[in-house]
């Protein structure tokens, strides 16, 4: 809105000042000389509009892609810090991980590190979590069950 009172205020600044010259010339109104100043004006002032409008449009639409992609990302940290604590309890509850499930849960660790990285944000209990993964042994004990 801001820009739009300054626009506003730039164009009435130069029409009054166009006008004033005018007068102070003495030139008559309805001649061709006077008349291309006015078109020439208006020309230049609708120019200046319609790139202050572009330039505002670029600008909201950069602010809405980044809130967007902030959404998203916390979305992601979201999604991912769910399913990497989901998958540790149960393999927790089984008491063993076997290397499928180890690379899986440690590409899932390192894609929420990343977006950890980019964003800002710091993972302390998630590292706890990885620890207790890695640690498990590759055998399902007797007593659990397993998938075999």
């Amino acid at each position: 809105m801001e820009t739009y009172k300054k626009l506003l205020y730039w164009l009435l600044t130069t029409c009054i000042a166009a006008v004033i010259s005018v007068v102070q010339m003495g030139v008559d109104p309805r001649t061709d000389k006077t008349v291309m100043a006015w078109i020439c004006t208006l020309a230049i002032a609708g120019v200046i509009y319609a790139v202050a409008q572009l330039y505002a449009t670029m600008r909201e639409r950069e602010r809405l892609t980044a809130k967007h992609d902030e959404l998203i990302d916390s979305a992601m940290k979201v999604l991912l810090r769910q399913k990497l604590v989901s998958e540790h309890d149960r393999l927790m509850d089984l008491g063993a991980a076997n290397d499928t499930q180890r690379r899986s849960w440690q590409a899932s660790y390192e894609t929420y590190e990343a977006l950890c990285d980019v964003t800002g944000d710091s993972n302390g209990v998630i590292d706890v979590y990885r620890a207790n993964v890695m640690a498990l042994p590759s055998d399902v004990p007797s007593d659990k069950g397993g998938d075999k």
